[in-house]
Parts: structure tokens; sequence; C-alpha cells
């Protein structure tokens, strides 16, 4: 597991955070800082969006802190809730939108596949990222060759939580390692409980961009801070 292998690209009027070898397979992806707001939140800006990174349409939907995934093909409908979606089509862009919730990439350029997963607690004590490996493997993935990218979330730093959102883990089987203890207080490591979720699933090269949403008010909106904003991240197939 690698941490940071990252840049912070600035492409037209969007500020990102990406992977230049996911890229050079054929990905395009972006985990977006707080000056780059979401598509739909500005009038026109979805045509920009899509012209500036060459593609076709893009897919947002509501995020409802579930499992579900959707499929996106040539023959099905656009998703209207959700947390996951993966990407079968060729030059269209699946959307998330996050505070301090994980933002999962999934790339196997062999089978021109990418997913794009919103994982918060439940969602993560639900295993929505070894799901969507699963998924994309029945789909003709191969696990052992995807990349796995783990965006900006909540770090073990900030995210203090109660027993009872611990106990949702240790009940599924997570490790103990996921929760650390501070002066009598419980924080949770979501970036790690998504990472062994991936590895169950098959997944050996999971890279994390290593920055916590709360503690970089600079670059990232909050929730833990009050704030109502989100970033999107973003994951398409092209060429």
């Amino acid at each position: 597991m690698e941490v940071n292998p990252f840049r912070l690209k600035q492409t037209g009027s969007f500020s990102y955070f990406s992977m230049q070898d996911v890229e050079a397979l054929g990905i395009i992806h972006g985990f977006c800082t707080r000056s780059t707001l979401p598509p739909a939140s500005r009038p026109g800006e979805g045509d920009d969006f899509l012209s500036t990174f060459s593609l076709r349409d893009c897919i947002a939907m509501e995020q409802v802190h579930s499992d579900g995934i959707h499929v996106v093909q040539d023959d099905t409908d656009d998703p209207k809730a959700g947390d996951g979606l993966i990407m079968m089509q060729q030059g269209v862009a699946g959307i998330i939108r996050t505070a301090d919730c994980v933002p999962l990439i999934l790339c196997e350029a062999r089978s021109r596949m990418a997913a794009i997963v919103h994982a918060g607690w439940r969602g993560t004590v639900l295993g929505i990222a070894g799901k969507a490996v699963r998924m994309m493997a029945e789909l003709g993935a191969e696990p052992s060759l995807m990349q796995a990218l783990i965006g900006p979330c909540i770090g073990p730093c900030c995210y203090e939580v109660g027993q009872d959102v611990v106990g949702h883990f240790t009940d599924v089987g997570f490790s103990e390692t996921v929760v650390g203890r501070r002066n009598g207080s419980l924080f949770l490591d979501l970036r790690k409980a998504n990472a062994e979720g991936l590895k169950a699933a098959g997944v050996k090269h999971i890279q994390i961009l290593d920055l916590c949403t709360r503690c970089r008010p600079d670059l990232f909106f909050s929730a833990r801070r009050n704030e109502s904003g989100r970033q999107f991240s973003f994951a398409a197939v092209i060429g």
C-alpha cells in the first residue's frame, strides 16, 4: 500500500489530485479540491466539465450511505440513488460528492472498466469497497490487476466516534487497528478500514491520498467543521 503518489493538477478551472500512472492507462480521474464545485452545482458548468476532459456525459446520483452500486452500460438508465457507479461506457464520467467520507476510485485497464464509490462509515461497515471489486470481477475485471485510489477524507487524527460505531465495525470483522484510542476517546480510520475490504477482495495495488479533510480547510470542505459544501470526485474510461 502506497501513500500520496498523487499530484495536484489544474486543468482549466478544475483543481484536483490524480495519479499520472493511472491516467496513462486511459482512466481520467480526479479528487477535486474545494475550489472546484460539482458540475451540477453551477449552471452551464456541466458542459465546461465535459469539454475540459473531452467527455461525452457525466452521471451523478443521490447518495444514501448504502452499499448500492450501479453498473452504467449503453443500455441502462441513469441511476437515481446509491453510493457507487461502475462505468463501462467510454467517455462517460461517474461523479460522487464527499466532505469527510471516503471517495474511492477503482480501475482495471485491461477490461476498460472504472468504478467510483462513496464510503462513509455506514457504507464501509456494509463492505461497499469489496462489493465494488466483486461486481467488477463478475463483469470481467481481474482484482489483482486493479488500481484502487483512496481519496481525501477525515483522518484518524480527527474522526472521533462513539462505542456504538466501533461496535458495528467489530461485529463485521474489521481488525482492531481501524480504531485508535487517545485520552479516553475513540478515533476511526476509514482509510484503513476500506483498504482492509479491498485487500480481502483481492486488490493488491492500493494508493492513499493521505490528507485529512478536517485538517485542511485550504483544500477541502469538512462536515466536522460544520461546512455544507462538498468536493467532487470523478472517474471515466477514455480511448
